[in-house]
């Protein structure tokens, strides 16, 4: 459980800091597919990763801007 957390964390970092489809975030932290990625994130956050991106990237891009 420890690790899936800290894997889901990564994959969120990532997806904020980068324009990297779902599928090579999903590769590339340990995760199987997309698909296992989008259940496994949507359980730990109760978002799904695309939803989750859109939400948080503009927040992210409304605080480079401001600064």
């Amino acid at each position: 459980m420890y690790v899936t957390a800290r894997r889901v964390e990564a994959a969120g970092q990532c997806m904020l800091c980068s324009e990297s489809s779902l599928s090579e975030i999903a590769l590339s932290h340990g995760f199987c597919d997309q698909s296992h990625f989008s259940r496994v994130f949507k359980r730990e956050t109760g978002l799904s990763p695309q939803t989750w991106r859109k939400l948080y990237s503009g927040t992210t891009s409304r605080r480079k801007q401001s600064a």
